[in-house]
């Protein structure tokens, strides 16, 4: 005759194993929930967070970008405007009636050099290989986790923009002092507008980095509370375990002990 007095104590016993097993796992990797077996309804709202952030720190290196390739464009525009000024300033003292024709041509010497040296800034300006001021064009930066959260950069053509009426300057004729400063003038109010547009975009992409970065820490923050563990009440539950499997065991070595009692007596 056998009496199967122990099954219950090992079928407990069995479970505490795995309670056990599990809390190792938590404690070992630091997370609460680790795959959907843990917590299906955690998991999927974790997983959207995680997707969340990513795009929130991608979208930050976006802006960075952003605010990087504006200030090339604008450190680019402010040289050319120190060589506008300077070729200004070579034009006034070109309506000096005390000047001769070979000064006069001194001058026009420099203000071509000037105008060569704005030429080259205009065409070797870029950023990452994207040309900044010798070209017509629309840059696009995603800044967010939906397709509408983004700014664009409008890059102009600068020559278009009035810098190619440099190429016609002429100092030689003191009678075109005026109309050469006029010109000058309206290419500084062109360039003061242009510098300007890009410093308000710097500071649009400087606020959305500024967004991106608390909207990242806060999701994150929500993901941690869901996913990570509480290793406090992980260490007491791995202790409960322990004081629970070593319970079973002796429940199941008396389970056994009286089994083996009952036979002997039968027998």
């Amino acid at each position: 005759m056998k009496i199967d007095s122990s099954a219950k104590p090992l079928s407990l016993l069995q479970q505490i194993q795995q309670e056990q097993t599990d809390s190792l796992r938590h404690l070992a990797s630091g997370k609460r929930v680790e795959s959907a077996h843990d917590d299906a309804a955690a998991m999927q709202i974790i997983e959207r967070l995680t997707a969340e952030s990513q795009a929130y720190q991608r979208s930050l290196g976006n802006a960075y970008d952003g605010i990087s390739m504006l200030g090339v464009a604008e450190g680019g525009l402010a040289n050319i405007q120190d060589d506008v000024n300077r070729i200004r300033e070579l034009t006034v003292q070109a309506g000096n009636g005390a000047l001769t024709d070979a000064d006069r041509e001194a001058l026009q010497q420099e203000a071509a050099q000037l105008t060569e040296n704005i030429y080259q800034t205009v065409d070797r300006t870029e950023f990452a290989g994207v040309p900044l001021l010798s070209q017509n064009d629309s840059r696009t930066f995603q800044l967010g986790n939906t397709g509408d959260t983004s700014l664009s950069i409008e890059l102009r053509d600068m020559r278009q923009q009035g810098l190619d009426s440099l190429s016609t300057l002429d100092l030689t004729d003191p009678n075109a002092t005026s109309s050469l400063m006029d010109s000058l003038d309206s290419m500084n109010d062109m360039l003061n507008t242009q510098r300007a547009e890009y410093g308000a975009q710097q500071n649009a992409f400087e606020a959305s980095a500024r967004n991106l970065t608390q909207t990242d820490i806060a999701t994150q923050a929500s993901r941690s509370r869901m996913q990570d563990l509480d290793y406090a009440m992980g260490t007491a539950r791995n202790i409960q375990n322990q004081i629970l499997q070593n319970s079973a065991v002796a429940m199941s070595a008396q389970a056994n002990a009286q089994t083996e009692l009952a036979l002997s007596i039968l027998s």
